[in-house]
């Protein structure tokens, strides 16, 4: 072996030692953004991971996002993710604002969490989205005021636009008038 190839293999022993490192600083700087975004709330795994792949890092686009859900994995397998306990209490706080399940399901669709988890956590927290329909109406609208046709429709326009069922929303006319 000549001089040229052990100075060869020494360069890339050292350029490989090199990307190592980097990755490892890069798997670091994300693990700690990470950390740091779901010390202060929750996050859907497809949220966090959308901001872990603008973090700035000297790697390629490719590789961050190999890194990310490597760092993602990491954390829900620790249990400091979990799109579940983001979904409860995500159902439970916009339940709590006087929203329906369908404007519920749509936005945590748009934040990457599945239909399915969306009817666990219903069924584990037992939200009555009547009980909530019928509660709004209350709020909202008088007896006066709904008797007026177009009254009604622009008041099931406002029930039907913060996510409610049309079977939820009769259910609230009907509590707000004592029918059965």
């Amino acid at each position: 072996m000549g001089t040229t190839d052990s100075v060869e293999m020494t360069d890339t022993l050292g350029s490989m030692a090199d990307q190592k490192e980097q990755e490892s600083n890069a798997y670091t700087q994300l693990k700690h953004r990470a950390i740091g975004l779901l010390s202060r709330r929750e996050y859907s795994r497809t949220e966090l991971s959308r901001k872990l792949n603008t973090v700035a890092l000297d790697v390629s686009d490719e590789l961050r996002y190999q890194l990310s859900e490597t760092v993602l994995d990491d954390l829900i397998e620790l249990g400091y993710q979990s799109d579940l306990r983001f979904a409860s209490g995500f159902v439970r706080y916009k339940a709590q604002s006087g929203n329906g399940p369908l404007k519920i399901s749509k936005e945590l669709m748009y934040k990457g969490v599945d239909r399915k988890l969306l009817d666990i956590v219903i069924e584990e927290e037992q939200i009555d989205f009547f009980e909530i329909a019928a509660d709004l109406m209350v709020r909202k609208y008088s007896l006066e005021k709904l008797s007026d046709y177009s009254n009604y429709q622009k008041a099931f326009r406002y029930m039907a636009n913060r996510g409610f069922s049309t079977d939820q929303i009769k259910y609230a006319k009907a509590a707000l008038f004592g029918e059965e």
